[in-house]
């Protein structure tokens, strides 16, 4: 049996490199999308087993994203990771109330992150 679809959505491609190596290192099948609305067709065709998502997207940011997922039935209890440049509190406040289980700053440790979505994915 195949691993479970961790969806990515991150508009800088070196960031999403970085994840996609990492959760493939700790044995995890990444499917990569650029913006929300590439998430939005992924999730489509298969649902994924979590997603990470910057909240800075184009087209369809983040928040905007994770609002689409949680009224589809499918996807309304996917754990949702937020990995984001931005720090500040408010955002991050923002990220938690939208219905992100973690909210990961860059730059992310590749450890930290495997080990919360390994988490994730277990429970």
């Amino acid at each position: 049996m195949s691993s479970p679809i961790v969806l990515v959505v991150h508009a800088d491609e070196d960031v999403s490199a970085a994840i996609q190596e990492a959760l493939e290192a700790d044995g995890h099948r990444v499917q990569l999308a650029a913006d929300g609305l590439e998430a939005l067709a992924a999730v489509e065709q298969e649902t994924p087993a979590l997603i990470l998502t910057d909240t800075m997207l184009p087209r369809l940011d983040g928040m905007t994203l994770l609002g689409a997922l949680r009224r589809q039935p499918d996807t309304r209890e996917t754990p949702v990771i937020i990995v984001s440049g931005r720090v500040e509190p408010d955002a991050i406040l923002t990220g938690f109330a939208a219905g992100a289980r973690y909210y990961v700053t860059l730059p992310f440790q590749p450890d930290d992150l495997c080990a919360k979505v390994r988490q994730l994915l277990q429970s």
